[in-house]
Formats: structure tokens, sequence, C-alpha cells
């Protein structure tokens, strides 16, 4: 802000001074300044653009919390089924196992899914884990 402020004190645009901070201003925030300042109805536009920038905080923050339960319902299902695959299915095999009679394809295929989550549950934890990290990341940034 000091450094807009001293911009427009030295004679820059207030548009000027907005495109020197793209992340804060994008193209269409300061293009709209700059035609206001021409038109001589900045102040108008100023608060037309903060009713905007308002809305669309408003927006994002009903995004985000409508996002939050289906998110977290993925998140507690993809724990129970590890759980399942790494403790559950790893003694039903054993007890499988102990009958000696040949299993069918589906009982094989979610068996074969356990031994590779049981082989390994740190890769596939650590890219679960990653991907929340970048997630979240992500969530701050849009803030």
């Amino acid at each position: 802000m000091l450094d807009i402020k001293a911009d427009v004190e030295t004679g820059s645009s207030l548009s000027q001074a907005f495109r020197k901070f793209p992340l804060q201003f994008d193209a269409l925030y300061c293009n709209l300044v700059s035609a206001g300042e021409q038109a001589g109805i900045l102040d108008t536009l100023l608060d037309r653009l903060a009713t905007y920038k308002e809305k669309i905080i408003a927006i994002k923050s009903k995004i985000k919390s409508a996002m939050f339960y289906p998110i977290s319902i993925l998140v507690v299902a993809f724990v129970i089924t590890a759980v399942i695959m790494i403790f559950v299915i790893p003694a039903f095999k054993e007890v499988f196992k102990s009958f000696g009679a040949d299993l069918p394809a589906p009982t094989l295929i979610v068996m074969a899914i356990s031994d590779f989550f049981v082989a390994y549950w740190w890769a596939i934890f650590s890219i679960i884990g990653g991907g929340f990290y970048a997630f979240f990341e992500s969530w701050k940034r849009s803030e």
C-alpha cells in the first residue's frame, strides 16, 4: 500500500501503480481502474470493484465450505479401506489358506490388492500425505 501511495504521490496514475502488483490486481482490475480514471468516475468504479471482490470472496467461501463434507467423507472412506486391506484381509487370507479350497477370482483380486497395500503402505500413505499437503497449500493460496 505504501508503494502504491508513493507512486500516486509522484504523479503516476492509480492504474499504473496497481499494475506493479499483478498478484493483487489482475489485468481486468487495472484496466477498469484506468477506464474509470479516464471517464472521471473512479469513485463509482472502485465501489463496484469492491462489491465485486466481496461477492467473489463470499462465493469462494461457500464453495470451500461445500467441498469440506465430501472431502472428509472420502478421507474417512480411504482410511477405513486401508485398515481393512492392511489388517482384516490378511487375517482372512490365513483362514482361507487353512481351508485349502479354490477361491473365486474376485476374492483373489481383493487379496492381491491387500498384499499390495501391506507391501507398499508407506508409499501409498506418502503419496496421499503429499496430495493433502498440496491440496491445503493451494487452498491457502486461493484465500
